[in-house]
């Protein structure tokens, strides 16, 4: 399993606290693996206020995005939009 976190240079924010998303059960039993890619956007305080599905598999990206909505970010003066990608392997 890998992050692959992309974005702007400029728009960069160091992630304070980043939970990894738990292998799927249902996943595990199907033998799904891949990648799930999810947009965050960060408000200026740190915390992830939206997260939109990109691409993947449906039940890996519910994990992805329970993971990041539980991420703390540094505070910046503007509000930013990351794309988070993980691969999701057995």
């Amino acid at each position: 399993m890998g992050w692959n976190y992309g974005s702007d240079p400029q728009e960069s924010r160091k992630a304070r606290i980043s939970v990894p998303p738990e292998y799927p059960e249902l996943a595990r039993r199907l033998n799904i693996k891949g990648v799930a890619r999810v947009q965050i956007t960060i408000s200026t305080g740190g915390d992830v206020t939206d997260v939109k599905e990109v691409g993947g598999n449906p039940v890996l990206l519910d994990a992805l995005k329970r993971a990041v909505r539980k991420w703390k970010y540094e505070p910046s003066g503007k509000e930013s939009a990351i794309e988070i990608k993980f691969d999701f392997e057995p």
